[in-house]
């Protein structure tokens, strides 16, 4: 087997070149059951820690460089509708990130059986 090494790559016609790693999800958490709580597949995640109802973070083998990460994620429940948001400031760092998954209907957190969540940047 090769390994092909580089940091970026061109159009063969030419155009603007994109470095590889800047456009690479650096962690995901994949059908994560907060009931159970377990779920199907992490990258870059050491554990999730199950803190409450509808309330757990996910806690990253390799840290981000800086707590300006972005964070892409969904769920689905036909049981009961629920809409993810996370916390903030404190709640997100360079080691973990608090996810926070509130019923749509009731206003308060509840737990999700299919949460899927990816996380961009730079690891430190």
């Amino acid at each position: 087997m090769s390994t092909l090494q580089v940091d970026s790559v061109a159009g063969r016609l030419g155009g603007t070149s994109v470095v590889l790693m800047d456009s690479v999800m650096k962690a995901a958490v994949g059908e994560y059951n907060q009931a159970t709580p377990a779920a199907q597949m992490t990258v870059n995640i050491s554990s999730i820690t199950d803190v409450a109802a509808g309330q757990s973070t996910d806690n990253f083998t390799n840290s981000f460089g800086a707590a300006d990460y972005g964070i892409v994620g969904s769920h689905s429940s036909s049981a009961n509708p629920v809409g993810m948001n996370w916390a903030t400031g404190d709640d997100k760092t360079t080691a973990l990130a608090d996810m926070r998954a509130r019923n749509a209907n009731a206003g308060t957190f509840s737990d999700s059986p299919n949460q899927n969540r990816v996380y961009y940047g730079d690891l430190a």
